[in-house]
């Protein structure tokens, strides 16, 4: 089969003939791969700077691409209720399945044996013609156009959960705060209106990405670059600051930032894998009452969710099709913040 490899860290995927995978056990599954979304992760680990949750990098060459749609090609003889054909998103945490996280349904948290596929050592991604996922129980069967549905597997699933984080702070009169619109601040954009009552502010170093916001309903659009950001926020708030802040970017500045605007009685969550650190007063905490906590991924039951609220119409993927041949082109755009929404790659 056809797949796109990394065979040196910091360089461009190479275009190579590998062998297509094989069942290895009756539960088995071989996904025929439809469409793979690009992800800044992909990026951190092309580049050497992201392991894995274990801390550990895949030996080279390796397939990357880890938000991945398809149709099942092969099922060992154990599976049941798939078949050829059936189209399926590939959830991509893969825990020991029997600690307290996965016994309860997050396997993303794993602390024993947290595997993600296109990332991890053990198992090869989606940029490629073929798939291996060890067990049925990590695909979705779903319906509608692959490409628009792939992103839903980290893109749309880690928006939604770290959505679900604020729902309690979201009533009417209060302000939330979306820091990176790029795949996955446009999903949760659109998270947060289901959840409560909020007016939001969209923040983002791009005009472009920030006019999408609004068409996506946010109602103040905050240039990081430009704009005061902390006088902004004070101006729309009214001085009362946010009530609830998403940070899909996770860099210093914009831990800081979001220090600086928060309410009392408010919560962070971070996202973003930016590497940046925060430094915060304990007695700031002790004062207002507000909380900081971070988001990884989500559940295969989030996925679930997520894939009714795109089925039903109120949820919808904002991407850019590429064609798995011209992957480094749209590394190289992702890298330029030229993308708008998630890049997909298919073909």
């Amino acid at each position: 089969m056809n797949a796109a490899r990394l065979h040196e860290f910091g360089r461009p995927l190479q275009w190579d003939d590998v062998p297509t995978p094989e069942l290895r056990t009756g539960s088995d599954v071989i996904v025929r791969m439809a469409a793979a979304g690009l992800c800044h992760t992909d990026i951190s680990v092309i580049d050497g700077t992201l392991p894995d949750i274990k801390g550990r990098f895949p030996a080279l060459p390796y397939i990357l691409g880890h938000e991945n749609a398809g149709y099942v090609h092969a099922v060992g003889d154990s599976v049941t209720g798939l078949k050829a054909g059936d189209p399926v998103l590939v959830y991509g945490a893969w825990g020991c399945g029997t600690c307290v996280f996965c016994r309860r349904g997050e396997e993303q948290r794993c602390p024993v044996s947290p595997l993600t596929p296109g990332i991890s050592p053990e198992y090869q991604g989606g940029f490629a013609e073929f798939m291996y996922v060890p067990s049925s129980r990590y695909l979705l069967k779903v319906e509608g156009s692959m490409e628009d549905l792939a992103p839903l597997t980290d893109a749309g699933l880690t928006s939604y959960r770290a959505t679900k984080r604020v729902r309690s702070h979201l009533s009417p009169g209060s302000f939330s705060l979306v820091i990176g619109t790029g795949g996955l601040g446009l999903y949760a954009l659109q998270y947060l209106p289901l959840f409560g009552s909020s007016t939001v502010i969209a923040a983002d170093v791009a005009d472009r990405k920030l006019r999408l916001a609004e068409n996506f309903g946010a109602s103040v659009a905050l240039n990081l670059r430009e704009d005061n950001p902390v006088e902004k926020v004070a101006s729309a708030t009214g001085g009362r600051g946010v009530k609830s802040i998403l940070d899909f970017v996770g860099t210093s500045a914009t831990a800081a930032l979001s220090m600086k605007v928060l309410s009392a009685d408010g919560i962070y969550v971070d996202v973003g894998l930016g590497g940046g650190t925060l430094s915060v007063p304990l007695i700031d905490l002790v004062h207002s009452e507000s909380s900081i906590t971070g988001s990884i991924w989500g559940t295969y039951e989030e996925l679930a969710e997520v894939y009714e609220l795109v089925k039903s119409g109120k949820v919808k993927s904002t991407i850019q099709k590429f064609n798995l041949s011209d992957i480094n082109s749209a590394i190289t755009q992702m890298r330029n913040g030229e993308l708008l929404g998630r890049a997909v790659l298919a073909g």
